[in-house]
């Protein structure tokens, strides 16, 4: 799957096999060895990835954690000799294949406190994957926790911990999202009905304006 620049999702085309092979191998590369542990990837620069390390502690599931898109910083490096031995975080500071790492992924996380409508949160959703993020920013817009993806309270370890526990537990839970979540992003957030939206919009404010100028009109 190769998505577009703008992040339309309805414009997606299938990248031919030897392709797909050569990111999946350079994909595993840069992991190591995840010794059958599943992969929670964080597509995205420095957000508060620090968040869901700290929560790790509270994940019986062994996992390794992809920070994919940034370097390790010293708040970062200081959280992970309190790590269980059982988990394994890797940074990738830059790549131009993302996609490798969401075909090796059980599941994308997106800790933060504030965001937007995020694009790989976007891409993630439309490649399939079942989705965690912080209840902050644009993300409700996106997800229906529960239904589309999970949603967490921000600067939450715990809530994290459990999150990522149910989605890597539940089998059936993550497949339901994860199809749902793809369904949607493919329906609603292609380039079309974002400008249907944002065409919307631009008429409800000046209509707004019209009756604004029109009000003051009447009171001169």
């Amino acid at each position: 799957m190769k998505l577009s620049a703008s992040g339309d999702t309805s414009k997606a085309t299938s990248i031919p096999s030897a392709s797909s092979a050569r990111a999946r191998i350079q994909g595993t590369t840069a992991l190591g060895d995840l010794a059958g542990r599943p992969v929670v990837l964080v597509l995205a620069r420095r957000k508060d990835q620090h968040v869901l390390l700290r929560g790790l502690a509270g994940l019986e599931r062994p996992v390794v954690v992809a920070c994919v898109g940034i370097e390790a910083d010293p708040e970062l490096r200081g959280i992970e000799p309190t790590l269980p031995a059982r988990h394994r975080v890797v940074y990738v500071p830059f790549t131009d294949r993302p996609l490798a790492f969401c075909r090796l992924a059980a599941v994308s996380a997106l800790p933060s406190r504030i965001e937007g409508l995020s694009i790989a949160l976007l891409e993630t959703m439309a490649l399939g994957l079942p989705v965690v993020a912080s209840l902050a920013g644009g993300n409700p817009d996106l997800i229906t926790s529960g239904e589309t993806g999970v949603l967490v309270p921000p600067l939450d370890p715990a809530a994290w911990a459990q999150a990522l526990a149910r989605v890597l537990g539940d089998r059936e839970f993550a497949g339901r999202i994860a199809r749902q979540g793809r369904e949607l992003v493919r329906k609603e957030f292609t380039l079309e009905r974002t400008a249907e939206r944002t065409e919307a919009e631009y008429r409800e404010a000046l209509e707004r304006r019209r009756s604004l100028d029109g009000n003051r009109s009447h009171t001169r």
